[in-house]
């Protein structure tokens, strides 16, 4: 059976491909694209994810759409497969759908991170989902946390963001307020509003500045927003757990996942991870992750997502052809050794260098394949990283892509897929190493990376390894126009247009100084 799996919203659209219960191509764009006014698929991405499998559109047996709201006609896509029918789902059931090919019987509970506050839960048997019920007061538990984000200066109705920007240490009087304001009972969600209101004019009274200042210097105004957004993160994870737990109870079975793009917050999949040890979270909580489980929901028996390496890769030749058309100057190395070598030697020296290696990754993060590496022993990595890079406070955390070799133990937890907390007391003798990685709170946003899925990387992870003993490296996405870079044009307009040093594209090594690039071209 051959399915494809499509999300088209306003904020990205997808399409995945599953052949016999196994996603084998996936392709994602975190903007909308619009055809004659209207949200549509571009007919190119379901030709690319075809040609990526070897298969033609007469192949495809069904088609399932996940959608955000009520039903419309999507005749564009309809007409690029011959006119095959569409089976719409809801999308928190697309995202529970990911986590079908885990082992296991139990729950998923999914929750969209929007102002409508869907969400459902699951009961898991097998490869089968069966919808249990929606979670009642979801969406007061949303406008609760808007609320919060509001009070601390966000202005775009997506709390997530800042919230997690200023997520830090908490302070017991906030703490105990917020808990007050929001519990769970059974499987539904209870908010107190007007204790909510006290706790944030509380909040601002105790400041001695405006508490949505966020470039405050005062330090009792930064620990007053860390407390509350901590406070309400933590909070909400800990509702988020037990409506789980109890679901559970009654329910039977052992398995529980999350899923939906409430938890693209890694400190919410922290803190609902730190509760419940076994928990299981899907691998692309973004909206668009739902063409993955769109595409697995019409399968019997889906196999299990490893990995999101399933877009297109570029051959040497083609990679060639856009250097030399873009007048470049470079230097081949067909021996992977040597080159890895060289990018260790860029890193340890402070450098940093755009990565441009395999297949294209599915969603928003780079695991490896397209990404912006640098070394985080150097003292200035966050600064060059964060301000020169990415434009943003100082203190953002910074991802961490470490081999199996050096993770850290425990490592149980720990993703090839996503990047998750760890403290920094777990990297034992090798936190002086990773200096720049770990935030003021003592954390390390980390994930191992995956051999089979990032080959490349994982060998420059051991090598730099081995010759620095720095075990991992500073990981962000190399991006073009908010999307991870498709074509090698992509990554060189990034690297050129960006505080980057250096550039690794395939086997060849781009430079934006000329004697950097010929002084070891031997």
């Amino acid at each position: 059976m051959v399915t494809l799996g499509a999300y088209i919203g306003d904020r990205g659209c997808a399409a995945a491909l599953a052949v016999d219960g196994r996603v084998v191509s996936a392709v994602s764009n975190t903007s909308g694209h619009y055809a004659r006014g209207r949200k549509a698929l571009p007919s190119a991405w379901v030709e690319q994810i075809l040609n990526l499998s070897d298969l033609d559109a007469c192949d495809i047996s069904s088609i399932v759409l996940a959608e955000d709201g009520p039903p419309a006609e999507h005749h564009e896509l309809a007409a690029a497969l011959g006119g095959k029918p569409i089976i719409r789902v809801a999308r928190v059931h697309a995202d529970a759908a990911q986590l079908r090919g885990e082992a296991g019987d139990g729950i998923v509970l999914t929750v969209d991170g929007g102002f409508e506050g869907h969400s459902a839960i699951f009961a898991k048997s097998g490869g089968t989902l069966r919808c249990l019920q929606s979670i009642p007061g979801m969406r007061d538990m949303f406008h609760m946390a808007e609320s919060v984000a509001a009070a601390l200066g966000d202005d775009t109705g997506e709390p997530w963001s800042i919230l997690e920007s200023c997520y830090g240490n908490t302070e017991e009087s906030i703490e105990t307020a917020v808990n007050a304001a929001l519990w769970a009972e059974d499987a539904s969600i209870h908010v107190d509003e007007p204790a909510v209101e006290r706790l944030l004019a509380d909040a601002r009274q105790r400041c001695p500045a405006p508490l949505e200042a966020r470039d405050s210097v005062h330090v009792g105004v930064q620990r007053t927003r860390a407390a509350l957004a901590t406070s309400t993160l933590n909070r909400i994870g800990d509702v988020l757990s037990d409506i789980a737990r109890n679901t559970q109870t009654a329910t039977g079975g052992e398995f529980l996942g999350f899923g939906g793009s409430a938890f693209e917050s890694a400190a919410l999949t922290a803190r609902v991870a730190s509760r419940i040890e076994a928990a299981v979270f899907a691998p692309v909580p973004e909206r668009i992750g739902a063409a993955l489980g769109a595409a697995l929901l019409p399968h019997e028996s889906p196999a299990k997502l490893r990995h999101l390496s399933l877009g297109p890769t570029y051959s040497d030749q083609e990679i060639k052809a856009d250097l030399e058309n873009c007048r470049l100057d470079y230097v081949y190395e067909p021996d992977w050794t040597k080159l890895l070598t060289r990018s260790s030697d860029l890193l340890h020296s402070g450098a940093t260098l755009a990565w441009f290696q395999g297949n294209l990754e599915f969603g928003e993060r780079s695991c490896g394949s397209r990404s912006i590496l640098c070394d985080p022993s150097s003292q200035y990595a966050r600064e060059n990283v964060n301000v020169f890079l990415l434009h943003r406070d100082v203190s953002a955390p910074l991802p961490v892509s470490i081999a199996t070799a050096a993770a850290p133990n425990p490592s149980r937890g720990l993703h090839a897929v996503r990047f998750v907390y760890v403290s920094g007391s777990c990297l034992a003798d090798r936190r002086s190493q990773m200096t720049s990685a770990i935030d003021r709170y003592g954390r390390c946003l980390m994930h191992v990376t995956d051999e089979a899925a990032t080959p490349e990387l994982h060998r420059l992870l051991d090598l730099h390894n081995a010759r620095t003993g720095v075990p991992g490296l500073i990981n962000v996405p190399l991006t073009q126009a908010g999307c991870l870079a498709r074509t090698p044009r992509d990554a060189v307009r990034e690297a050129f247009g960006s505080a980057t040093d250096a550039l690794v594209i395939g086997r060849f090594l781009v430079s934006k100084d000329y004697w950097l690039l010929r002084s070891r071209s031997s």
